[in-house]
């Protein structure tokens, strides 16, 4: 799988009470940056596998082979491990309760360990019972 390359934001609103503002390294907040990560990354192939599966039908492909191997990549990303390791606050905009935090993504595909840096902010409902999470850049 190629390297995935988010430049746009995506927002995601997360279930769940908290009496304090999580941090960047909360599980509650990697979590949601893991599974927001995730499906991404299923959204984009699934992209790519329309595109292709015309290109190949029209070449004379094998459907069912095509089917299989999209099939296979979407499992392994919805199976691999991933974590955020590194995390670090680069601030927090007191006047939103905004917190922006960089991180290192890492995962392992095909048997081998990979890793990218990812960017994403985070902030607090009013009231408190749900964040949005937003992946600002993944490199």
């Amino acid at each position: 799988m190629k390297k995935i390359l988010l430049s746009i934001f995506m927002i995601i609103v997360t279930a769940g009470c908290f009496d304090k503002t999580p941090t960047c390294s909360d599980e509650l907040v990697t979590n949601q940056v893991i599974k927001l990560y995730r499906d991404y990354s299923i959204k984009e192939i699934t992209n790519k596998e329309a595109e292709l599966k015309f290109a190949h039908l029209m070449l004379g492909g094998d459907k069912e082979e095509i089917n299989k191997e999209f099939a296979n990549m979407i499992n392994e990303i919805k199976t691999m491990k991933m974590t955020i390791e590194h995390i670090r606050t680069i601030s927090i905009d007191k006047s939103v309760n905004k917190h922006s935090c960089l991180g290192t993504l890492k995962y392992q595909l095909e048997g081998e360990s990979n890793s990218e840096e990812i960017s994403y902010s985070f902030q607090p409902t009013d009231d408190k019972k749900n964040i949005w999470i937003q992946i600002d850049d993944i490199k």
